[in-house]
């Protein structure tokens, strides 16, 4: 069968598709050419291997809002008292409006709406507020809904938040900042090793990230296995931590489900 008759067969499956919801994700995206591929049919949403692989060729100067964040960062991981956090957000007006405008949105499950900082420290906590501002990060200057590199990273933080439910000793926030910054070195372009020089992550978080320490490294390496198809040593993987592939699969598709309902809203 060649290449061409594939393609229309795959296109009429795909009109038919888009009838029912058009919100599909292409998964096990390996290479540009299937990037490429899908996004010819029409696919706004995708996840694969090929979104982690950066092509660091130098080591490249932050962006002025990349290194607000990270000045920001670095006041809440020192527990920096509520009044200078608001005055250090107060002097970065673009960043603030987008974060409030995140924060607000349907995903965030928030009752009441965001008008300040002050009023999002008191509701979410510094901790919930590192990891928006990360998100931030990854934020395309020109159309986030259409950044694959912030919708992959996203649906690893919410699914290592899911996952991270089934063990009382993870705690869910650390566990979505780990799936945030796992691939924090391809937006940012500097490894990851030189970053978190910049950046006071915990211990436990840096190592999960680096080199798949811990329950949660070992859930992040599940997840990349998932991302390569490699599902033999997933199996294994999943396993050893006591979780089902049913279980991973229904955190899968709940992530999915979440980054829909934030792409919605921004």
């Amino acid at each position: 069968m060649s290449g061409l008759l594939i393609e229309w067969k795959l296109q009429k499956k795909m009109d038919i598709l888009y009838k029912i919801s058009d919100k599909l994700i292409a998964e096990k995206v390996e290479t540009k050419e299937d990037f490429e591929f899908f996004k010819h049919l029409g696919f706004k949403y995708f996840q694969g291997y090929f979104f982690e692989r950066p092509t660091i060729l130098k080591t490249k100067d932050l962006e002025p809002n990349q290194v607000g964040v990270i000045k920001l960062l670095n006041l809440l991981n020192s527990y920096a008292s509520i009044k200078k956090v608001k005055e250090l957000f107060e002097a970065m007006p673009d960043i603030t409006l987008r974060l409030i405008k995140f924060i607000n949105s349907a995903a965030f499950g928030l009752k009441q709406k965001i008008n300040s900082i002050n009023q999002a420290i008191n509701l979410i906590g510094y901790n919930r507020l590192k990891i928006w501002l990360l998100i931030l990060t990854y934020a395309d200057k020109q159309n986030i809904k259409k950044s694959p590199v912030f919708q992959t990273a996203v649906i690893r933080g919410k699914q290592l938040e899911i996952l991270s439910e089934n063990f009382k000793d993870i705690d869910k926030d650390s566990a979505f900042l780990v799936g945030i910054l796992s691939l924090i070195d391809v937006v940012i372009q500097k490894p990851k090793e030189e970053l978190f020089e910049q950046i006071n992550i915990d211990d436990l978080v840096k190592n999960a990230v680096l080199f798949k320490e811990g329950k949660i490294g070992t859930m992040l390496f599940a997840l990349e296995l998932d991302e390569k198809n490699d599902y033999l040593v997933l199996i294994e993987t999943l396993s050893n931590l006591g979780i089902s592939m049913e279980t991973f699969v229904e955190s899968k598709l709940k992530s999915y489900a979440w980054l829909q309902s934030l792409l919605k809203d921004i």
